[in-house]
């Protein structure tokens, strides 16, 4: 195949045809999502871990993460379920103080 001076057989255009660049640049940032996604969640996890002594502060931002991610997976009960997990932290982390 001979291709025209300057073009790149590597950059999907809209002309070209050619979308399996732009499915995988989808593809990879789907995956950079899920591996932050990962990250976030051990790192949570690790917080709130009884060895640690984890805070309310640490167990309210645990369950908000929580309610994050299962909204974004669309579970919108069990995001509302989570956030109320948070907030009850909060307010026994209030009651303290």
């Amino acid at each position: 195949m001979v291709l025209p001076s300057g073009t790149d057989p590597g950059i999907a255009t809209p002309s070209s045809g050619n979308h399996s660049r732009t499915q995988m640049d989808t593809g990879n940032e789907r995956l950079i999502m899920r591996a932050q996604t990962a990250r976030e969640t051990a790192e949570a996890v690790k917080r709130v871990n009884p060895r640690n002594n984890p805070s309310l502060e640490d167990i309210a931002q645990f369950h908000e993460l929580h309610a994050r991610h299962e909204r974004e997976l669309g579970h919108e009960a069990n995001a509302l379920a989570a956030e109320e997990r948070a907030r009850h932290a909060r307010a026994t982390l209030a009651k303290r103080s």
